[in-house]
């Protein structure tokens, strides 16, 4: 009994006296050192990664370049992308680099990722717990499942709540959402902002209630004054996650790894430096997380989202065959990088249908052409599959829409029997320094790619002129073939061609480009969200719209003579006065 009394005292002794050293040891800090110190160095690191940190866990690789080492050299470095070359890095390259890339950007994602969760805990003791709010009665039965966050990454692959009620940033999950009967008419009824002249007049002309229209972003894309703009037409967001400023800190081999496969430009990072601590704003990561879409290695909710929306809207379909549903047809949008998201969510659908022995792809496509209605807005991807009903919407002078994306010059992997509409932009040659792979440094370079300052209007006024009230009808119209052309005299052959100014069905003006669209962008004070606005003063302002801008009574006189009197009073009252109130 005594020797069993000395050996608890001898092993408490022990713990006592050396547990210190061995907390110490096996400290996060102590275990980023050892797992660095494991890796050997490379002597090619200005080429590639060192080959051992291949072979490590993403994890592994993103504490190993947080990590901090008192011996070691820090210092802050100025990234520079190069944008044209991450955006056509998928095409372009052979896949052992496009493996490579993608390794280094995971590594910055999960850095990033990391750096702003740290963040979001510093932040969070300070905050404080406001009182619930009065909802209303279709969002107080569902209060306890809503989250609000000022942190966008907290609403990823999440409904958006448009409510006044809310100071911050309210969302829903979408297993909420599909656990209902109808999810699809839940998310137009109640999900969908509506304005409240759209409550007062119930509709607008762009609106029939027959579509479930989903805007997928990364952030907020004032979708309140782009409904405004298409006559109050209700829209639903899912947030598809977007990353804010931050600061990152990578390993030098990871900089060095970027510029040498040419997605950045050559930094100030000198040779003594290890890990560097670099400036990122958020549009930069959500490109670099629009890229990672097909990764395996990251986990984007979003996807997982867009997923169960398709799935839903096929399935509906197969009832509505039976006349056993009465969902709304499902409208994707999404505008820039995000189309990217919304294009691999689809391909991945399509992906497991065809993978089961008895899938059949022309069954499968067909289904999807019924069930889903893409629209994309200057869009910066080329992989869109078959099945969809696609409406391909960009300018003709937006370089990024131009040689990354779709158009109908170019519409390799614009999907199968895609719609295409294209203007000239007011803003070609002015703003911003230049329109070309050399002068774009961000994807806000030019406003031509801006869809609120004229891509929207451009779309209000090819469905308001041809009465079109859905998107649905939007692309059939388009794509309609007039029997007479191919059983008759073709329209060709007459002294004059009254089919020159048409698609399909469709009229599209000549004049759109050079009298309406400005004035669109007039009427509805679109010259508010230019990115790249001229002049310090507001007298210089003026001048610079003046440049490219009708002023108002020009701007009258067009839009009347093609929807009569008042009508540039009552799209200013929507889309200006309303947003003042």
């Amino acid at each position: 009994m005594n020797t069993a009394r000395r050996g608890e005292r001898v092993v408490l002794i022990f713990l006592f006296l050396y547990m210190p050293f061995f907390v110490e040891a096996f400290s996060p800090a102590s275990l980023s050192t050892l797992l660095h110190n494991s890796i050997p160095y490379n002597k090619n690191c200005d080429k590639t990664l060192s080959a051992s940190c291949a072979f490590v866990p993403n994890n592994v690789c993103t504490r190993l370049h947080l990590g901090s080492r008192e011996d070691m050299h820090e210092s802050n470095c100025v990234l520079k992308w190069n944008i044209p070359n991450l955006l056509g890095c998928k095409n372009d390259m052979p896949d052992e680099m496009n493996e490579e890339l993608e390794s280094l950007l995971v590594t910055v994602h999960n850095a990033a990722k990391e750096s702003c969760c740290q963040s979001k805990v510093d932040d969070s003791s300070g905050e404080s717990s406001s009182p619930q709010p009065s909802l209303p009665a279709h969002l107080a039965s569902i209060h306890r499942f809503m989250r609000t966050s000022s942190n966008d990454l907290d609403h990823e692959g999440r409904f958006r709540v448009f409510d006044n009620c809310f100071d911050r940033a309210t969302s829903l999950p979408l297993n909420l959402i599909f656990s209902m009967d109808q999810p699809l008419s839940f998310i137009c009824q109640k999900l969908s902002y509506r304005s409240d002249r759209y409550l007062a007049k119930k509709g607008g002309m762009l609106c029939d209630n027959t579509e479930a229209v989903v805007w997928c972003v990364q952030n907020d894309e004032n979708l309140e004054y782009t409904s405004r703009v298409l006559d109050d037409m209700p829209f639903a967001q899912l947030h598809m996650g977007s990353l804010p400023d931050c600061y990152v800190k990578l390993n030098s081999e990871t900089i060095r790894g970027l510029e040498s496969l040419g997605m950045l430009e050559c930094s100030n990072l000198e040779s003594t430096d290890y890990y560097v601590s670099c400036k990122m704003n958020s549009h930069e990561l959500d490109l670099i997380r629009s890229l990672l879409v097909d990764s395996s290695s990251i986990e984007l909710q979003g996807q997982q989202s867009l997923t169960k929306l398709i799935d839903s809207a096929v399935e509906s379909v197969r009832k509505g065959l039976l006349g056993n549903s009465d969902e709304p047809h499902l409208v994707l949008v999404a505008n820039s990088a995000n189309a990217s998201m919304v294009a691999a969510a689809i391909s991945a659908w399509k992906r497991h249908k065809l993978s089961k022995a008895s899938a059949r792809r022309q069954h499968v496509e067909d289904l999807l052409n019924q069930a889903l209605t893409v629209v994309t807005i200057g869009a910066v991807c080329q992989q869109f599959c078959d099945g969809p009903a696609y409406i391909h919407i960009s300018m003709l002078d937006d370089y990024l829409a131009r040689e990354f994306g779709v158009t109908r010059k170019n519409p390799a992997g614009g999907g199968k029997d895609a719609v295409y509409f294209h203007a000239w932009s007011p803003y070609d040659g002015i703003s911003g320094e230049g329109n070309n792979s050399k002068e774009i440094t961000s994807l806000q370079h030019h406003d031509s790619h801006n869809m609120n300052a004229c891509a929207i209007q451009f779309l209000y006024l090819i469905m308001r002129i041809n009465g079109i009230t859905s998107f649905r009808e939007l692309y059939k119209t388009a794509r309609y073939v007039d029997p007479r052309s191919i059983l008759d005299i073709n329209p060709s052959n007459f002294a004059i061609d009254y089919t020159k100014h048409k698609q399909g069905d469709l009229v599209i003006p000549p004049n759109i480009d050079e009298e309406l669209l400005p004035a669109m962008i007039r009427a509805t004070d679109a010259d508010q969200w230019l990115w790249n606005p001229k002049g310090e003063t507001s007298q210089e302002s003026d001048d610079f719209e003046e440049a490219f801008l009708p002023d108002s009574n020009e701007a009258k006189v067009y839009l009347e003579e093609y929807f009569g009197y008042s009508a540039y009073e009552e799209i200013y009252e929507i889309c200006c006065i309303a947003c003042n109130i």
